[in-house]
């Protein structure tokens, strides 16, 4: 599964630091949402699923109005998921991970790594067949990341989420 994902976690340069762009005022969208998934204020609205790989949006309306508007200048969750889009984040349609949002450069307590990340020049594709999509569980797959300090969702409502018990707006 997941044939064509790189674990950037293993990438000798993953953490080294990253010299931004010259005279560069503002910080990336992946570097924000790097951010905002770090921080545990947020953490009932977007969450880093328990492997640190992907990450969901798990209250819609509540993000849209809460959280956007801290982090971006527009308010709006049409224009937050174009972004997504167009920095090469892929979904995820099966599985625990469904409706997961994940980037191979973009890992839980590795933001030098999402700083790294480029927008495609082309649109990327997210395939729809799940044998395309990796299974971030298959823990002999992929290297540990760091857990300290970062705003997961937790075992229990992993449980509630895969029985539909959590409410979600998208």
């Amino acid at each position: 599964s997941g044939l064509n994902y790189v674990d950037y976690a293993k990438h000798p340069d993953a953490n080294k630091p990253t010299t931004g762009a010259k005279g560069a005022r503002y910080k990336s969208f992946p570097v924000k949402l790097h951010e905002m998934l770090e921080d545990e204020e947020f953490s009932s609205y977007i969450s880093w699923m328990p492997h640190g790989r992907a990450w969901k949006i798990l209250r819609q309306d509540e993000f849209e109005e809460k959280v956007i508007p801290l982090f971006f200048r527009h308010a709006k969750f049409a224009s937050f998921t174009r972004q997504v889009n167009g920095w090469g984040f892929r979904r995820i349609s099966e599985g625990l991970d469904r409706k997961c949002y994940y980037h191979e450069m973009f890992l839980r307590g590795m933001p030098r790594l999402c700083a790294r990340m480029k927008r495609p020049t082309e649109s990327v594709r997210n395939s729809s067949d799940p044998r395309q999509q990796p299974n971030f569980y298959d823990t002999r797959s992929f290297a540990p990341l760091p857990v300290k300090g970062s705003a997961t969702i937790d075992s229990s409502s992993m449980d509630a989420l895969s029985r539909g018990d959590l409410r979600e707006n998208n």
